[in-house]
């Protein structure tokens, strides 16, 4: 796989490990966000706990595969300027679909190819279509260990 450039979101790597644990699979995926938008970009938060969700590629089209736990309280949001940029890590915890254990994968097959998104964030003017575009990040590829 070749790294696309082009989503704002950059992970470090193009291919991480998830590893088997009793009640599901764990892995870490360092990334940097950049906004390179003329406004800035809001990224809304509890007690500044800001992780984007992971969409794997199904068919032709990116669906939702997991969604980080979140608690439900509004703290300041996290405000990139233009041109700003955040790096941080998402630790990645997931049950087996079905599982009485949150939160959880959506599918039984965990590898294939993913991206991160940014459910939670918003820009304060448009930035003309895709819209969805800068929310995204490379692609990757998460393989079982």
């Amino acid at each position: 796989m070749e790294r696309d450039v082009a989503p704002h979101t950059q992970t470090s790597e193009l291919r991480y490990e998830l590893e088997r644990h009793d009640i599901g699979y764990s892995g870490r995926i360092p990334y940097t966000f950049t906004n390179r938008l003329s406004g800035p970009v809001i990224f809304h938060n509890c007690e500044g706990d800001v992780r984007p969700l992971l969409q794997v590629r199904r068919q032709g089209r990116w669906v939702d595969a997991w969604r980080p736990l979140m608690r439900a309280c509004a703290s300041s949001p996290l405000e990139i300027p233009p041109e700003g940029a955040r790096t941080d890590t998402l630790v990645l915890v997931g049950a087996p679909p079905g599982s009485n254990v949150s939160p959880n994968f959506v599918f039984e097959d965990l590898e294939g190819v993913y991206r991160l998104y940014w459910f939670q964030a918003e820009t304060l003017k448009p930035v003309g279509p895709p819209d969805d575009a800068w929310r995204v990040s490379n692609p990757f590829v998460l393989t079982l260990r």
